[in-house]
């Protein structure tokens, strides 16, 4: 039986309804919302035109849904716990506790347990993430894979969800970079792969 994966893009809807643009790099006018869009477009693209090899390869192993538009939390809450996918993924980009903290790199991802499913893929996106990154200006910095019981996402979900950090948008370094398609293609890329990887095992 094929797995069911679903991807959404971090933030984009409050509960209100009202437009939600997550983390917001000021010096580059960028967002994160639309960001996340853009990366969840691109995995989208790449998955439907079986543009990486081994997609057409695993395809039935793998059912991909991808939500590149704006979704508000509870809607995404209630989209995972109805279908129940194999893995839910919410595809972020980071912020400091400290809004004038324009310093802070590197790629996590969260999870309800290291010991769980949700750990163990975790870890599969972590790696994919940093070889992509590594390969970039940006350098990949690994901040590491992390418990969050604290967000409801993983929490309120069923079965198993994950959140991924690819870098710190509020960066300026990370926020000019990402102006370049080719490393929004590159995260893309990046959790497609660690998809594929999750897909094949038995």
């Amino acid at each position: 039986m094929s797995k069911l994966i679903e991807v959404f893009a971090g933030h984009g809807l409050s509960a209100s309804g009202s437009y939600d643009s997550g983390a917001v790099n000021v010096h580059y006018e960028m967002s994160e919302t639309l960001m996340t869009w853009r990366i969840v477009g691109a995995m989208k693209g790449m998955w439907d035109s079986s543009s990486l090899p081994q997609v057409s390869t695993l395809t039935p192993e793998v059912r991909l849904h991808c939500f590149p538009y704006p979704m508000s939390l509870d809607r995404k809450i209630k989209t995972v716990n109805r279908d129940r996918p194999y893995l839910g993924i919410d595809v972020h980009l980071n912020a400091p506790l400290d809004p004038a903290d324009n310093i802070n790199r590197g790629t996590e991802v969260l999870c309800y347990s290291l010991a769980g499913k949700s750990g163990k893929c975790a870890r599969v996106f972590q790696r994919h993430l940093l070889e992509a990154l590594r390969g970039t200006l940006l350098g990949g910095l690994d901040r590491g894979v992390k418990v969050r019981q604290d967000l409801r996402f993983i929490t309120k979900t069923q079965p198993s969800t994950i959140i991924t950090e690819s870098e710190f948008i509020t960066c300026n370094e990370v926020a000019r970079a990402l102006r370049d398609t080719d490393l929004v293609n590159k995260i893309a890329q990046a959790h497609i792969l660690a998809i594929l990887e999750i897909g094949g095992w038995k």
